[in-house]
């Protein structure tokens, strides 16, 4: 098997000729009993690997057609099954000794939660939302025919396609989702809510989460609130100011900022006003502000948040613009004011 973007998430593949596309079994990794999701045969190597990481206490099934090898688990690692309840009936679980039918909504003990995804070719489905919810396990419905995007089952085989959308467009409402791990195709990983937004017609807005998720890939610190919008990116020079991130949802806004400190003062407070308005007017992007109560110059760039696609690349872009553009622009501003920093 191999790990996934979590210590405690791994997988095993097996590749579907008729649809060009690698099948997934999922393990998830828990202190209280390893659960799998749509487990598919396992080879020994696969086996082995399980029984190192504990075994597997639980198996649940997302829908009737993945079924798979649900019985071989409960023989092999003694699981038990759970299934969705609305596809009790159902012919492939006839022969199945299914242990628990929890309902599409269910919270688990342990932290996983389970969504129904109405519309697809079966009653019933769900997905699986991983402690933490950063993470969905999905089953039909939801795949990657392609890296990078995600795709609904074909139109033929959805038996309600506005009640599939729907059911996409919730799990746009889960917080803190990020990864898509789908049971047939490949993965999204770190763009998961913004392929979903796709998926749907929707742009995704760009959040403090996306900024989060940069920093964590490119192992840069950072300092966030749970309660403002507002994050705080350190240089790596102690001396340099830091970046200021403000999200401003309600504006499809976000706004990348940096504040150097000034000398404070009726006359140095017009000269600044002053100098920033003639060095504005030659800016290619952003604009300095002087905030005369704080004693505070703010070089800022607001970018749209709505219907811009923002990769790596471009966020850099972004960050080393404001601060290329400060830099530049700083020591002109203050000569032109006659205002040295305060430190």
């Amino acid at each position: 098997m191999r790990r996934l973007h979590r210590p405690d998430m791994f997988q095993w593949s097996s590749f579907n000729e008729a649809r060009n596309v690698d099948l997934h079994g999922t393990l998830l990794v828990l202190p209280s009993g390893n659960v799998a999701f749509d487990p598919l045969p396992l080879c020994e190597h696969d086996a082995a690997h399980i029984t190192e990481l504990g075994g597997v206490d639980w198996v649940n099934i997302s829908n009737a057609d993945h079924v798979r090898a649900a019985a071989d688990f409960k023989r092999r690692f003694g699981a038990r099954i759970g299934a969705p309840a609305a596809e009790r009936e159902l012919p492939a679980y006839a022969e199945l000794e299914v242990d628990q039918w929890f309902a599409g909504d269910e919270l688990f003990e342990c932290g996983i939660q389970v969504v129904p995804m109405g519309g697809s070719k079966t009653v019933g489905e769900v997905a699986f939302v991983m402690p933490g919810g950063d993470t969905v396990v999905t089953g039909d419905l939801v795949r990657s025919h392609h890296g990078g995007a995600l795709h609904l089952l074909p139109e033929a085989e959805l038996s309600d396609r506005d009640a599939a959308l729907a059911s996409v467009r919730a799990m746009l409402d889960l917080p803190g989702l990020r990864h898509v791990v789908v049971g047939d195709g490949y993965p999204v990983f770190h763009r998961g809510r913004e392929a979903l937004g796709a998926l749907v017609g929707q742009d995704h807005q760009l959040s403090l989460d996306d900024i989060a998720d940069f920093c964590d890939r490119h192992q840069v610190p950072y300092a966030r609130t749970a309660e403002s919008q507002q994050m705080v990116i350190p240089r790596p020079d102690p001396k340099s100011p830091p970046l200021r991130i403000l999200a401003r949802p309600d504006r499809a806004m976000l706004t990348v900022a940096l504040s150097v400190d000034v000398s404070q003062g009726p006359a140095v407070d017009a000269a600044l006003a002053a100098a920033c308005a003639r060095v504005n007017a030659r800016l290619f992007a952003g604009a300095w502000v002087h905030n005369c109560e704080a004693g505070q110059l703010f070089m800022r760039l607001t970018v749209p948040t709505e219907g811009v696609r923002y990769d790596d690349s471009a966020l850099k872009w972004l960050f080393e613009l404001v601060i290329a553009t400060a830099e530049a622009t700083l020591p002109n501003l203050l000569q032109a004011a006659g205002a040295p920093p305060a430190n």
